[in-house]
């Protein structure tokens, strides 16, 4: 999963990572129901497991998909890009980052 660091951090992908425990659980039947046990065994919240279950909600980072400026894929070449400038010593800067963020069609910079 490629996630933008502006929106993503470590809380939200361990809350992810515990809400996908938790369906597994589910449709494993470990859980017979989403229920009190269920979400605080994983430690989330009871309606957020339900919503998730019934699939009235997406995760984050599939429900916003539509507001991003770069697909994935794009999103990913210039991490990629912009690592690969940090490691060869060239400076970072929103400067020497928009011209390759210009690129990618359908972005607005």
């Amino acid at each position: 999963m490629v996630c933008a660091a502006i929106y993503c951090n470590s809380v939200s992908k361990d809350t992810e990572e515990h809400i996908e425990k938790a369906l597994k659980d589910l449709q494993d039947g470990v859980f017979t129901a989403v229920s009190r046990a269920a979400s605080a065994h994983h430690g989330i919240d009871t309606s957020t497991l339900w919503r998730r279950y019934t699939k009235k909600t997406k995760p984050r980072n599939k429900a916003h998909i539509s507001q991003m400026l770069l697909t994935p894929a794009q999103e990913e070449a210039l991490v990629n890009w912009i690592k690969y400038l940090g490691v060869t010593g060239h400076p970072v800067s929103k400067k020497t980052i928009r011209p390759k963020a210009r690129l990618a069609p359908n972005v607005a910079v």
